[in-house]
């Protein structure tokens, strides 16, 4: 998640939370651990220091699947 945001973090702050449009974005990464499908929701905030770089992770939801 770090190497795909630091590369790639412009093109998902566009696609904006609903809720907090100004600051917020949601980045979502598909992994399987274990045999079984995870989809992980990111909300990040940019507002303070994307200028330089930073990004903020605030929030982080797994979504288990199912099993391979």
């Amino acid at each position: 998640m770090e190497h795909y945001l630091t590369h790639y973090g412009d093109v998902c702050a566009t696609d904006r939370w609903s809720q907090c449009p100004d600051d917020f974005f949601v980045y979502t990464h598909v992994l399987i651990e274990g045999g079984r499908w995870h989809t992980l929701e990111f909300i990040v905030n940019d507002a303070s220091a994307a200028a330089m770089g930073v990004l903020k992770v605030i929030w982080v939801e797994d979504y288990p699947g199912d099993f391979l």
